[in-house]
């Protein structure tokens, strides 16, 4: 555990009503109908059902592509269940800069009941923003590293890694409302996109603070829901059973396991049960 005085305990998920999900990503928007896409962005459309989906029957054009130009996958939101999957898309290169990219995504059941289309538009960088990118990356917040910072011998490393999640601190101008008795900053887990493996990510807890006292919410950011939700409530997000707490070098933080990017808030538990 690289020498730190470190421990994990597992903490249960608390419980709530209302439900969502996002059905796109990236999810930031560019404009009134767009969503804000980066040239190397893997963008993924969520189809869902009543019934199960037929994976062989997915199709989903891409304008201004020829076939042998983007790759298409698809997985279950959720664990075991075809009734909800995601459709992903990547260029086998780049999307081209300002590009305008609509997608259009459709399947059937294996009861033969055709499921959307649903299409969405995705708005590429310019360059200008591109090298503002790269030459100036948003600050990051320390992530305690399996083996090195803690003991992950009780974890099953193929079914989860830290190799694609960066936490930054959110941009709250994206807001419809602040968090009811939030704590810290607002988090975006990023890079905008459903993630291959689910991640592992830590969020440390303020000062005098214990993992009795606070909530994870997430903040749904379009559509007549948007607003605050609590973490587990967000369909097909947050794996269950995957809650851990970490004392490292003096500070506590709470680890959990996503399956897409999100921004995230901790409150405090008591005015929010």
């Amino acid at each position: 555990n690289g020498g730190n005085d470190t421990r994990v305990s597992g903490e249960a998920a608390a419980s709530g009503n209302l439900t969502t999900y996002e059905p796109v990503f990236p999810f930031t928007m560019a404009g009134a109908s767009s969503r804000r896409a980066q040239v190397d962005s893997v963008l993924a459309i969520r189809l869902r059902s009543e019934r199960e989906i037929d994976p062989a029957t997915i199709r989903s054009p891409v304008t201004g592509y020829a076939p042998d130009e983007v790759t298409v996958e698809w997985r279950p939101a959720q664990v075991d269940d075809l009734s909800d999957v995601w459709v992903i898309i990547r260029p086998r290169d780049t999307w081209y800069l300002e590009d305008v990219i609509a997608i259009t995504a459709g399947a059937e059941t294996f009861s033969g009941d055709t499921v959307g289309p649903v299409t969405h538009e995705f708005r590429v960088e310019s360059g200008v923003d591109y090298e503002a990118r790269m030459n100036e990356p948003a600050d990051s917040i320390m992530q305690p590293q399996y083996d090195e910072d803690f003991d992950a011998s009780g974890l099953d490393l193929g079914a989860e890694s830290n190799d694609t999640a960066v936490l930054t601190e959110a941009n709250e101008m994206v807001l419809s409302a602040p968090l009811n008795d939030g704590v810290d900053a607002p988090f975006m887990i990023g890079p905008e996109r459903v993630y291959d493996v689910p991640q592992r990510v830590w969020l440390p807890l303020p000062q005098g603070l214990g993992p009795n006292d606070v909530r994870l919410y997430y903040y749904h950011p379009h559509g007549e829901d948007r607003g605050w939700f609590p973490a587990e409530n967000i369909e097909g997000w947050l794996v269950p059973g995957s809650t851990l707490y970490l004392d490292m070098n003096g500070s506590t933080y709470l680890g959990f396991l996503v399956n897409h990017a999100g921004i995230v808030q901790l409150s405090r538990t008591a005015m929010n049960e």
